[in-house]
């Protein structure tokens, strides 16, 4: 699954086990999932890591929700928009590029559209089907 997504081999299973520590935590916070200083270390480090881009992760979630699917089973996909505001931490990112402003046409952050699969008939979260992301420019009327 994971082979066409990701080149580095390394990077592929540090992002499998951060998704399995997301889902065993139920967290995304690197404190909250990292049992050690050292394991939040290489999750900052992965995080940061120039070869791993967004879209990466998405396909990876994607292709591993579409791989729990089954023929014939039916799924709820329950959708919504959040917007991740960074503004109090503004001053600590260095590369804001991908960030934008969020509702309030003044705060950092950006948008994000998640599809959740669920199995309708037990509630067993499957992962996402489809995740959007983006931001408005800082200047940009509405």
């Amino acid at each position: 699954m994971a082979d066409a997504i990701f080149s580095n081999i390394r990077i592929e299973r540090r992002v499998k086990q951060v998704v399995e520590k997301i889902i065993e935590k139920q967290s995304v916070v690197i404190h909250q999932l990292s049992a050690s200083e050292a394991e939040q270390r290489s999750y900052y480090r992965l995080l940061h890591n120039p070869r791993l881009q967004t879209s990466q992760i998405i396909s990876y979630l994607q292709a591993d929700c579409g791989r729990q699917v089954e023929v014939g089973a039916h799924y709820l996909v329950f959708q919504d928009t959040t917007q991740p505001n960074f503004e109090r931490n503004r001053h600590n990112i260095s590369d804001q590029q991908q960030l934008g402003v969020i509702g309030d046409k003044q705060s950092l952050g950006f948008f994000l559209h998640p599809s959740l699969v669920v199995q309708a008939d037990t509630g067993r979260c499957l992962g996402y089907s489809h995740v959007q992301v983006w931001s408005r420019e800082a200047m940009a009327p509405d």
